[in-house]
This record gives C-alpha cells, sequence and structure tokens, in this order.
C-alpha cells in the first residue's frame, strides 16, 4: 500500500448514514420513516383532512368487521371519528378518493369499496400489512 492508494469509501458512508438516522430517530421521537425519506431525498407524503359533505360522511358510519375485532366509524359534528380496540378514538382524515389517513400515524391509510352510496369495507394498510375489513351494520 502506497501513501497515495485511494479507497473506496462508498459503501462505509452507508453505515454512517444508517447510524446518524437511528440516533436522530432516537433523539427526536420522529417516526423513523420519516427521517428515512428526508435522508434519501424522497419528499414527505402530504396528509390533508379534507372537508366531507354530511352524505359523504353517512356513506362511511357503520361498524367493520376486521378479523376477531370491530371497527367503528362514527359521526362527531362535521367529522369523522374511529374506535379501534387497542388503539382508542381517533380522527380519520379524508385525503379524497375514499382514502383517509391515521390522525395519530400519516402511515396508516384506510381504502374504502362503496357500492352505491355505501361503503362495503376498507383495506387497513398499516406496516406493510394490509388488514381487509368488512361492513358487520
Amino acid at each position: 500500500m502506497a501513501p497515495r492508494t485511494v479507497f473506496r469509501i462508498g459503501s462505509l458512508t452507508k453505515q454512517f448514514t444508517a447510524a446518524a438516522v437511528v440516533q436522530t430517530v432516537r433523539a427526536t421521537r420522529a417516526p423513523a420513516t420519516q427521517i428515512s425519506r428526508v435522508a434519501l431525498g424522497i419528499p414527505l407524503p402530504v396528509v390533508r383532512n379534507l372537508p366531507l359533505s354530511a352524505a359523504e360522511r353517512a356513506r362511511y358510519v357503520g361498524d367493520y368487521s376486521v378479523g376477531p375485532t370491530t371497527a367503528r366509524i362514527r359521526e362527531d359534528g362535521d367529522h369523522l371519528t374511529a374506535q379501534v380496540p387497542g388503539r382508542g378514538s381517533f380522527g380519520p382524515l379524508a385525503q379524497g378518493r375514499r382514502v383517509f389517513i391515521a390522525s395519530y400515524d400519516e402511515n396508516v391509510r384506510f381504502e374504502f369499496q362503496v357500492t352505491g352510496e355505501r361503503a362495503t369495507g376498507f383495506t387497513l394498510y398499516s406496516g406493510g400489512l394490509a388488514h381487509h375489513a368488512s361492513r358487520a351494520s
């Protein structure tokens, strides 16, 4: 090895980046997916809370069977609330096109299936998994 030997450090920088992301997550308590997106230059998703008409809110209100549990969507004034066992009550944020984001985590997404004027079920995307729900009432 000569004093002017050039070493490739490309693979080494990934380890430093990963360590920096982990330290930032621990220090800020921000979700790792958000920090990873910023570190990789991927735009953060835009979370909206679009207004829903009374007819649109009524379309989603009901009980939905998700495996052995029941998720409840209720109307509370001019917005919807959701109750899921183990999570409590939260506001699903309307994104348009029958898609909602959980107010507690932008990575939790509900996509409703609608037939006519009524939702017949939804698919819940969370943690890389898809959970299908059918309307129970």
